[in-house]
């Protein structure tokens, strides 16, 4: 029997640790870019724009979106590492806002509308270590004070020391976790048209994801490079980083408004909202609000439960998990949850007469756990689709809600209409009475 030494064991303990605080911070991150895409404008009718910047703003919301779709992805990487070692998935994360000290990322974590100060805080998020372009480097003194990227480079220090860790610890000591457990991005979707991948397949592209399978030192080093590249760049100038897409929205934006003193691209929502009472947030208080954004977290708590049992799935076969995947990012989180957060962005957060807007809160729901037991955590989530059905067409039917918004939510209802028949069909279970 192999014994491993114990200084490899206090080292697992700490990469398992630094994974679920990656975990923490690329959901964090995920929810706050998300929040600021919703938030902008999408027709000259609402004011502060012109056509031409419409046709802007439309580009950088398609750049926000991309950005966040691999926020999405590295959660799924970070997630598969910790399966690989023989660790739980981890999907909770603080509450908004938080305070910097909460999480390793040098900033506050709020749901902040689209503006100068909100893209700039998505730009120390994905601070490099360093900054190859000087220009860029000139950019962010003049926009900072005292401005040091070391300051700014807490995600890149974090997967720095995860990528020293997975190279340290010998492999019989840590990738204890059973392949099959992971998520792969080679198999769902092929499993999803009734074929089976053949051995040694290569990880393909499930919704724009990539997901490889993690086996190994190599395997596991090269997913952290991934997540790396694709956010703070592989240390020189990379135009598709996350860093370098958020830098130039920033120069765009603030260039746009020197010529344009009267552009606001994005509409008067409130900071943190939410239904319930926390300190730092801001309480929403329009009853018809307050039932759409109820709807919102329903649907996003129900999310997170397919994710999590899509991510820690027992003895689902690969058919099962294609239809978990296929109902989480098509069509709930498509069709429901970005229709409703930006819906939401269009309500009013007080009286009907005042100019501030609601937003989605993201509330993070305190009873999401792993169920344990699949035919139970399938009867589950097929109860919650019903009570998702009949929440979305009361919120649809309610008079109250403002009429530019309704067929929006018709649409949103309907749609929650099909999921709950189509996972019905799925587990050949029929959860409404």
């Amino acid at each position: 029997m192999h014994l491993p030494f114990p200084e490899n064991v206090a080292q697992r303990n700490r990469l398992a640790e630094l994974l679920v605080l990656a975990a923490q911070v690329e959901h964090d991150v995920l929810c706050q870019y998300l929040f600021a895409g919703a938030t902008l404008k999408q027709n000259y009718g609402e004011g502060g724009v012109t056509y031409g910047q419409l046709e802007q703003m439309r580009r950088w919301k398609s750049t926000i979106m991309a950005v966040a779709r691999q926020e999405m992805e590295h959660l799924g990487i970070v997630t598969n590492l910790l399966t690989a070692i023989g660790e739980a998935p981890h999907f909770d994360r603080p509450e908004f806002p938080a305070p910097a000290s909460i999480l390793p990322i040098d900033q506050e974590s709020r749901l902040a509308r689209f503006s100068e100060r909100t893209i700039l805080r998505f730009v120390c998020f994905e601070m490099p270590a360093e900054l190859p372009d000087q220009e860029d480097a000139a950019y962010l003194r003049a926009c900072i004070p005292d401005f040091d990227p070391n300051s700014y480079d807490a995600i890149y220090r974090l997967y720095a020391e995860v990528k020293r860790l997975l190279e340290a610890i010998e492999p019989p000591d840590l990738f204890i976790g059973p392949p099959s457990a992971q998520f792969v991005s080679a198999w769902p979707a092929v499993a999803a048209r009734g074929r089976t991948p053949g051995k040694g397949a290569a990880p393909g592209s499930i919704y724009g994801f990539s997901l490889p399978e993690i086996s190994d030192t190599k395997s596991a080093t090269q997913a952290v490079d991934q997540v790396v590249e694709e956010g703070e760049g592989a240390g020189e100038h990379t135009p598709t980083s996350h860093f370098a897409r958020f830098l130039a929205i920033h120069r765009e934006l603030v260039a746009t408004r020197a010529s344009d003193p009267g552009f606001e691209p994005a509409r008067a929502v409130v900071d943190d909202p939410r239904t319930s009472d926390l300190p730092g947030a801001t309480t929403i208080t329009n009853p018809a609000t307050i039932r759409v954004s109820e709807l919102f977290d329903l649907g996003y708590a129900v999310m997170m439960q397919l994710l999590i049992r899509m991510f820690a799935h027992t003895d689902e076969s690969e058919e099962e998990v294609a239809v978990l995947e296929s109902l989480a990012f098509f069509p709930l989180m498509t069709t429901v949850i970005r229709p409703l957060s930006e819906i939401l962005t269009q309500l009013p957060a007080f009286g009907s007469n005042q100019p501030e807007r609601a937003g989605p809160s993201y509330t993070f729901p305190k009873r999401i756990d792993l169920l344990p037991h699949r035919k139970a955590a399938w009867r589950n989530l097929g109860l919650q689709f019903a009570l998702l059905e009949r929440r979305g067409f009361a919120v649809a039917d309610d008079l109250d809600n403002p009429e530019p918004v309704r067929p929006r939510l018709r649409l949103v209802a309907e749609q929650l209409s099909r999921i709950r028949l189509t996972f019905e069909n799925a587990i050949g279970v029929e959860v409404t009475s």
